[in-house]
């Protein structure tokens, strides 16, 4: 095992060891994150959901189903990416974590990102996105290239609100153009679009 395997083994372990909020009573599995340690781009979205709950995997559900349309549009695998969330265990009638709560998880996140070194961190969503970054909201900065301890992030709507208000749709579009050309400055190897 590598140090990176053995860094983000040890951060997972920490995060299915945590009591550090009231969260932990109420989920049905912590949902630490997945893909390879040596992935060049991280996603980030705010907290599990009901699926992902169930299954201790982000981005499952009918929610995972779009969010693999993201992927083809970027031109990127599954297999390729590692996906987290700001909040690691789902809130109780899947109500929004609390500042507190998310402010008590962040840091999994960022030692997350600062294990696996990742080209581009693309956040999913409002409530993601204003966790990480206080100095710009996501109406202002969504699609825009950002920069924080030396990590480059961009920004796009979650898939989940895609679902719930489908006009965001074109936006997303919008943005996934401009994160594809991101991802193409940055070096990322991205596949052909059919």
């Amino acid at each position: 095992m590598n140090l990176k395997s053995m860094l983000l083994a040890d951060i997972d372990q920490k995060i299915r060891l945590c009591t550090k909020c009231p969260l932990c009573n109420s989920k049905k599995n912590y949902v630490p994150g997945c893909g390879p340690q040596n992935a060049e781009v991280v996603f980030v979205s705010d907290a599990p959901k009901p699926a992902d709950d169930n299954s201790g995997i982000p981005m499952s559900g009918d929610q995972g189903a779009l969010f693999d349309s993201y992927l083809d549009f970027l031109g990127l695998e599954s297999e390729s990416v590692f996906i987290t969330q700001a909040v690691k265990c789902r809130a109780p009638k899947d109500r929004k974590p609390k500042k507190k709560e998310i402010d008590t998880c962040l840091p999994y996140f960022y030692q997350q990102v600062e294990s696996i070194k990742p080209k581009l961190v693309i956040i999913l969503g409002e409530l993601a996105f204003n966790s990480i970054f206080q100095d710009c909201t996501f109406a202002k900065c969504r699609g825009d290239l950002l920069t924080k301890h030396g990590v480059m992030y961009s920004s796009t709507y979650h898939p989940g609100h895609a679902l719930r208000v489908p006009t965001v749709k074109i936006d997303i579009v919008e943005d996934l153009k401009r994160i594809r050309t991101y991802l193409t400055q940055l070096g990322v190897k991205v596949n052909q679009i059919i």
